[in-house]
């Protein structure tokens, strides 16, 4: 009867260690599937980043291509009076608008790091306040746009109809 007993204990030690075992492979293989998550989370936030910077390079090229443009930027100039050109800046300001609201949907959707939305609310909020083509733009969308896109502007957030 101690023979049966002692094999019995002698298994559960046995069936004990390899639960053991099993779990420090499982704990061993979520922390590598965590870091693994971790590491496809900073390469979306990145390929993101890259896709921001691609827009705002696009809109430094359209100054490039058109320079009669470069005055109404950030430079506090007023809108033209003369049609065409008024329409070509207020264009361009569009675009600006275009990216600061891909920039808040980055934001909204928690793919944007604290420190990239710090440094793209300041880049937005000093545009807005030394372009007023920006400004024109931005008021006449102001209820079109989310809370998100609005604070990069450093604007309250649009008031909802009641």
């Amino acid at each position: 009867m101690v023979a049966i007993t002692m094999i019995g204990v002698i298994g559960g030690v046995v069936a004990l260690f390899l639960a053991l075992e099993q779990l420090r492979l499982q704990t061993h293989e979520l922390e590598s599937q965590t870091a693994k998550d971790q590491e496809a989370i900073d390469i979306r936030l990145a390929q993101r980043a890259l896709d921001l910077m691609r827009m705002l390079a696009s809109q430094a090229r359209v100054v490039v291509e058109h320079p009669e443009l470069a005055p109404y930027f950030q430079t506090g100039k007023k809108l033209p009076s003369d049609k065409k050109l008024r329409s070509k800046v207020l264009a361009h300001a569009d675009g600006y608008l275009s990216l600061a609201e891909a920039t808040g949907w980055q934001i909204h959707v928690g793919q944007m790091s604290d420190e990239a939305r710090d440094a793209w609310r300041a880049y937005f909020t000093r545009l807005y306040d030394s372009t007023p083509a920006l400004k024109a733009v931005v008021e006449d969308n102001q209820g079109l746009l989310a809370q998100e896109t609005l604070e990069l502007f450093g604007l309250p957030p649009a008031s909802s109809p009641e």
